[in-house]
């Protein structure tokens, strides 16, 4: 009977870690799909302005317009984090702007949309989190751990 218990033990040990390594692979893939969407994801229309003026004031670095976009500091891709623990029989995996102190309140503003009244257009939310949960979804999905 301990045979038999061991290769039950082991089997369950050997579905967890597959379950782990897939959460992992998840959230690498999540994180990478992130910087992808802040990267590539732009107003669709380009608008320009002079307000050096205001960002002296800010302390924020000389920007013309809508280019070079949302990357134009790095902090918004710097700031995403990726985590995943393991322990107790599970796997937990987080991906997103997890540090409450690399945060800014624009990061909000850029992922649902906003008025930019500087400019007087409307921004486009860039769906970030919403495209690398999907992202997670289909991972998971693929290996069978979600129907």
């Amino acid at each position: 009977m301990n045979d038999v218990k061991q290769w039950l033990l082991e089997v369950a040990q050997e579905a967890f870690e597959d379950a782990a390594d897939t959460v992992e692979e998840a959230v690498d893939a999540a994180h990478e799909s992130m910087e992808n969407t802040i990267r590539t994801s732009g107003s669709r229309d380009p608008w320009d302005g002079d307000w050096t003026g205001f960002q002296d004031r800010e302390g924020k670095p000389h920007r013309f317009g809508s280019a070079p976009g949302r990357v134009h500091t790095g902090r918004m891709v710097g700031a995403i984090d990726k985590k995943v623990e393991r322990g107790n029989g599970e796997a937990v995996g987080r991906v997103g702007w997890l540090d409450e102190g690399d945060w800014a309140e624009y990061f909000q503003h850029q992922e649902y949309g906003f008025k930019n009244v500087l400019a007087g257009v409307n921004v486009e939310g860039m769906h970030s989190l919403e495209t690398a949960s999907q992202v997670v979804e289909a991972i998971l999905s693929q290996r069978g751990y979600r129907e």
